[in-house]
């Protein structure tokens, strides 16, 4: 497993184990969760763009949503 991969999976899996709370906690059918959604393709282009936060959920409910930020102008460099 490369170095990327490792650290992204211990954030995901290892919090609860770390914690000694994975028979109460988790990202699983009928446990209270806590975790962010990223406005990524992969882990890579989290961290390479310091994605932006597009979701939080605390025990299983949303604390905020939003939409993917759009560019609302379009700029054609090759018009004159």
């Amino acid at each position: 497993m490369n170095p990327l991969h490792l650290c992204m999976w211990s954030i995901r899996y290892n919090g609860a184990n770390i914690m000694r709370v994975n028979d109460e906690y988790g990202i699983e059918a009928g446990k209270p969760a806590n975790f962010i959604v990223l406005d990524a393709k992969d882990a890579y282009e989290a961290i390479r763009e310091r994605s932006e936060v597009l979701a939080s959920i605390r025990n299983g409910e949303y604390l905020f949503k939003r939409e993917p930020r759009k560019n609302e102008i379009e700029i054609d460099f090759l018009k004159q």
